[in-house]
């Protein structure tokens, strides 16, 4: 599917084993391939055994939020400990994108509790039809400038940030 709509960045969300995620890296050595990390309460060793596996087929990591309330593992609107996602930066040898619960009330704050490599947003500053709100997106546009952490695929990377922001604002 990705080759015939020219898609070249995946997120990976939900389970997915150790062996399809070998055999969708073998398919296609280049594609970017972003696994996400559920935080959950008191996870973060999971979390870790997870990312040790998953670290040589994928080329980076997503942590958003789980919500016991409605069973939503991620674009909940809600935060989680950005300690465990700090944790997880750390010792990553991949890029770890923050999300959960950003909006431009916190961003900043988490940006310089986790240092993450990037941070994604999505219902902290959307309107209810999807939509960016302007505002918000000014807020949040200035707040969030950092750079990478050296890596191989940076660019790529950056390159998706940039393009999930354009691709969720309508712009370009």
């Amino acid at each position: 599917l990705c080759r015939k709509t020219d898609c070249r960045k995946v997120q990976l969300h939900g389970k997915i084993s150790l062996s399809q995620l070998k055999r969708l890296r073998a398919l296609d050595q280049d594609l970017l391939l972003i696994k996400s990390l559920i935080v959950r309460n008191q996870n973060l060793a999971e979390l870790e055994s997870l990312m040790q596996s998953y670290t040589p087929y994928v080329d980076a990591f997503i942590t958003d939020t789980f919500d016991p309330e409605t069973g939503a593992s991620g674009a909940t609107g809600k935060t989680h400990d950005w300690e465990v996602s700090r944790k997880l930066v750390k010792i990553s040898a991949r890029p770890v994108i923050l999300a959960g619960g950003l909006n431009p009330a916190n961003v900043r704050q988490a940006i310089f509790a986790v240092n993450p490599a990037g941070v994604d947003t999505h219902s902290g500053v959307e309107r209810r039809t999807g939509r960016r709100t302007g505002n918000s997106w000014i807020l949040l546009s200035g707040k969030q400038r950092m750079p990478l952490h050296p890596w191989p695929r940076q660019s790529m990377l950056k390159g998706l940030i940039f393009s999930l922001k354009n691709h969720r604002t309508g712009i370009g």
